[in-house]
C-alpha cells in the first residue's frame, strides 16, 4: 500500500480545517442562544452598561460621594481618606446582581445607599461603599 499523494493529503486537511471551523462557529451559536434563554448577565463593562440601562444604577457624582463620606465621618467620628470620583464610581438605585467579571480594569466602586439590599453575586475586586452600616 501506498501513501496517498500529496495533494490528496491537502484536500484531506482542507475539509478537517472547514469542518472544524462550522463546528467551532455552530457552538459558539449554541451557547450564545443558551446565554440569551438562560438570562446570564452580561460581564464587565458590558454588564454595568446594561444595569444602567436598565435604571438600577447610575453614574456617581460629587455630592453622591460627598454624602457618603459625611455619612461615614458622623458615624465614626473620624475623618477618613477619600475616594477620587471617577467615572467607574456608581450608585446602586435598587437590587442587583452583581455582573460577572468585576476584575482588574473592569472593577467599579458601588455606593449602596440607606435602605438598598446588598447585591447577589460576586463584586470581584470592586469596592463597596456601604451606607447601612450600623453606627453604635
Amino acid at each position: 500500500m501506498h501513501p496517498p499523494p500529496k495533494s490528496q493529503l491537502n484536500v484531506i486537511t482542507k475539509r478537517k480545517m472547514i469542518g472544524l471551523i462550522i463546528m467551532a462557529i455552530t457552538i459558539a451559536m449554541i451557547l450564545a442562544s443558551f446565554n440569551k434563554q438562560q438570562n446570564i448577565p452580561l460581564s464587565g463593562k458590558l454588564g454595568l452598561k446594561k444595569l444602567m440601562e436598565q435604571g438600577v444604577i447610575r453614574r456617581a457624582n460629587q455630592d453622591d460621594m460627598d454624602n457618603y463620606y459625611n455619612f461615614l465621618n458622623r458615624c465614626l467620628k473620624q475623618k477618613n481618606a477619600r475616594h477620587a470620583l471617577d467615572e467607574n464610581t456608581y450608585v446602586i438605585l435598587r437590587k442587583i446582581n452583581y455582573p460577572l467579571g468585576l476584575l482588574g480594569g473592569n472593577s467599579a466602586i458601588f455606593i449602596l445607599g440607606h435602605g438598598i439590599q446588598k447585591p447577589l453575586g460576586d463584586p470581584g475586586h470592586s469596592e463597596i461603599l456601604d451606607m447601612n452600616i450600623s453606627c453604635y
